[in-house]
């Protein structure tokens, strides 16, 4: 193709311009290195060695040259990938592109390379930066359409001889002319070996490594004879300056964002529920998955800016402005990975602690209902004992029902250390634990006392038995009634409430789901606030009569759990608007920057009317600047949307 066919012609001229030195030429880029004599050549051209070669002409003799050439590259450290001394003397066009390729990074585009720190690629863009900073409206961003004009060309030698080219001219006039100029004063009064054409640069993307081959040529033939940049020193300090404080500012921001993580790291408070340490779980593996790469390349970029001021400062010659030492940003960001790692080791730890004792709290729900179904067992045996002295007859279950009351209390007393452990751990609602296992020492007390009542009066006649009947019938008193009215009560408020929990709905955009979030906030303070009625009722039980306070106390045991279920329930659903409402407000904002951008850009003059091409591309080159610099946030936004789905979140349609 069109790329190949300008590397060839170019790659076939820088050969050609070390060969001269020994007398050689070649024509054919893949038919004259077929035979290992021309490229054994330049290496010694370029090493200064003496390379040993085979000098047959039969097809093995040809492979061992090429054997020859390639072990010579491996020992000089030059990694070659899936070169094949077959695909040479076959005369392979990608592959002997790829060859000269790698010779040329090596020996030149590398060579003099400042401390093996930034690659000569980086070097030579910094040098050529540092150049077009003096020269207004011209940049260098890369090694392709930045040289198509040829004032890039023209201005590196403008630094070195100004005589040579004038500025005003070269911006007047068009990019042939330009590139015909600067190629040829490069090779007339400095020396470069002319590699390039104007029509192979002046395309609309001209081919980087042919570029970067002559520019590395232009850049060593400039630096190897002692030609001493003409730039003036004040130039090079205010670039200097520039450079600094970018760096700087860089460094500053990076170092507030490590510190600040630091201390959210450090943090030692962890929420008592498993949901919100999940969301605390996530929102780490966030900031790490995603925003620490992110921040690991602007270490990453901080240190290569470093690098790049002092190959500035050396590929200029100038030795006074030398830059300061990197901040201690790196020692820290050791620091902040291990924080980040202790705190991903207390998070599993916090995570296990709160499912043992989930676990441990799931076990005492089935102790508790497992002691009042022994309880209603024991009440049916007893209301049994009670029909059958009614009838005349000797009551059955007496040994039955003291030996389920003891078993029962001896277990009830069991749980207690599983509620201080509970308590302990910070689990949520301790004090309806403690209740329920009060309730239930009451039941055994309650149904205790009858059974010793029935006992007693076991051996009575028909006046005792109707004693003990106009005494049942008194446990029914007005008092009595009174109370489990005012128990039904709260329990339908607690079912009613619980059903407008449950058929909420979480809003169709930002402004419907913040209001339904104050909504839920309101309820949700009135349903803790229903504590307070919950402990009357439960100190109402003390008045209760003995025989009416076993059912008191089953219908105060199921309002409890009905009204743990409800306040579990709305704190779940304000944690799900809550989080709806903080992924809406962050797709506003981002949608909001858009819609600015997008106003912009549609006032801006595109047209042919404006005529001034400088401005619309750096007009253009900042939107692609900024574009990258937001699309982190556009992925964290939609990440965190796609996170919300795939844990069911109900508000899906609104989030999609």
């Amino acid at each position: 193709d069109e790329r190949d066919r300008v590397q060839k012609k170019t790659f076939t001229k820088w050969i050609n311009s070390h060969l001269q030195q020994v007398r050689m030429n070649i024509g054919d880029l893949y038919e004259d290195l077929r035979d290992g004599q021309a490229l054994i050549s330049l290496l010694e051209s370029l090493s200064g060695d003496c390379i040993i070669r085979e000098k047959g002409r039969l097809r093995v003799h040809h492979v061992q040259n090429i054997q020859i050439v390639l072990n010579y590259l491996q020992h000089q450290q030059v990694k070659l990938v899936n070169i094949r001394k077959e695909d040479i003397v076959d005369g392979n066009p990608k592959l002997t592109l790829g060859l000269i390729w790698t010779i040329i990074l090596h020996y030149q585009v590398s060579a003099g390379q400042v401390g093996g720190g930034t690659p000569g690629r980086e070097r030579l863009l910094a040098w050529a930066r540092l150049v077009a900073k003096d020269v207004p409206g011209l940049s260098c961003h890369n090694f392709s359409s930045s040289w198509r004009d040829g004032r890039l060309l023209c201005a590196i030698v403008h630094a070195h001889r100004p005589g040579l080219v004038d500025l005003e001219e070269v911006r007047r006039r068009g990019a042939r002319q330009n590139l015909e100029e600067a190629l040829s004063l490069a090779e007339s009064e400095l020396g470069v070996p002319r590699l390039l054409d104007p029509e192979d640069v002046d395309v609309d993307a001209p081919d980087e490594k042919s570029i970067i081959t002559y520019v590395s040529a232009l850049h060593n033939a400039l630096h190897n004879h002692k030609v001493v940049s003409s730039i003036p020193d004040g130039v090079i300090r205010t670039a200097l300056r520039h450079w600094l404080s970018e760096y700087w500012q860089l460094a500053a921001s990076l170092r507030v964002w490590i510190e600040e993580r630091t201390i959210t790291l450090k943090s030692r408070t962890f929420p008592y529920s498993i949901d919100k340490l999940m969301v605390m779980q996530k929102e780490h593996a966030l900031m790490k998955n995603s925003e620490f790469p992110k921040k690991k390349a602007e270490l990453l970029q901080l240190e290569e800016v470093y690098k790049s001021m002092e190959e500035a400062v050396q590929a200029c010659l100038i030795k006074t402005v030398p830059p300061p030492p990197p901040p201690p940003v790196r020692t820290v960001w050791g620091g902040l990975h291990v924080q980040v790692r202790y705190r991903e080791v207390i998070l599993r730890s916090n995570f296990k602690k709160l499912e043992m004792l989930q676990r441990l709290a799931q076990k005492m729900e089935v102790d508790t209902n497992t002691c009042a179904e022994g309880l209603n067992k024991v009440y049916e045996a007893l209301q049994a004992d009670v029909a059958l002295i009614n009838s005349g007859r000797v009551p059955q279950h007496g040994e039955e029902i003291s030996r389920c009351l003891s078993e029962i209390e001896v277990f009830v007393q069991s749980l207690y250390p599983d509620v201080r452990t509970l308590t302990d751990g910070g689990c949520s609602q301790p004090e309806l634990l403690q209740s329920r296992l009060r309730r239930l020492e009451e039941q055994v007390a309650s149904l205790r006392a009858e059974h010793a009542k029935i006992t007693a009066h076991a051996g009575e006649g028909a006046r005792s038995r109707s004693r003990d009947e106009a005494q049942l019938q008194a446990a029914s008193s007005q008092q009595d009634q009174t109370a489990a009215a005012y128990l039904q009560e709260l329990l339908t408020w607690v079912q009613s409430n619980q059903a407008t929990v449950d058929k909420s709905g979480y809003g169709k955009d930002l402004d419907e789901t913040t209001a339904l979030l104050e909504e839920q906030k309101a309820l949700h303070q009135t349903i803790e606030n229903f504590r307070s009625s919950l402990g009357e009722a439960q100190e109402t039980m003390q008045s209760v009569s003995q025989g009416s306070r076993y059912d008191y106390s089953k219908s105060l045991d199921k309002l409890e759990q009905q009204y743990s279920k409800l306040l579990n329930g709305s704190r779940a659903r304000l944690g799900l608007l809550e989080n709806q409402q903080g992924f809406l407000r962050r797709c506003q904002r981002e949608m909001l920057w858009l819609t600015q951008r997008e106003e912009r850009e549609v006032a801006y003059d595109w047209s042919d009317l404006n005529p001034d091409l400088e401005p619309k591309k750096e007009a253009y080159a900042l939107l692609v600047r900024e574009l990258e610099q937001r699309e982190p946030a556009f992925r964290e936004v939609v990440q965190a949307g796609e996170d919300l789905v795939g844990e069911g979140h109900p508000g899906n349609p609104t989030i999609q």
